[in-house]
């Protein structure tokens, strides 16, 4: 109701998530010895996938990456099916030559 211009997304999640770089950091006025974060970082030396850059360019947006990482998993869950026919497949013309 409130969304525009839908289109699915036709690029491979996986490739996004794997070309980005997930770094461990400390928020700057953070002590030293004190808590670390770990997610994506923007900015020149480091790999962010642009699908998840916030529209000031200055954080991430977690919705985008949760959306890309459901996507992620059906693509996992879809490659996993192909493997487990072939799998199949396999064992049955193993079974076929006994």
């Amino acid at each position: 109701e409130k969304k525009k211009y839908i289109k699915k997304v036709d690029r491979k999640a996986i490739d996004l998530i794997n070309n980005s770089d997930i770094c461990q950091y400390q928020l700057k006025g953070e002590k030293a010895t004190g808590h670390r974060h770990y997610g994506l970082v923007v900015g020149k030396d480091y790999n962010c996938a642009s699908e998840v850059i916030s529209e000031n360019g200055k954080g991430v947006e977690i919705y985008s990456m949760v959306a890309l990482a459901w996507k992620a998993i059906q693509e996992l869950v879809d490659e996993n099916k192909k493997l487990n026919k072939k799998l199949e497949e396999v064992i049955s013309k193993g079974n076929n030559n006994e």
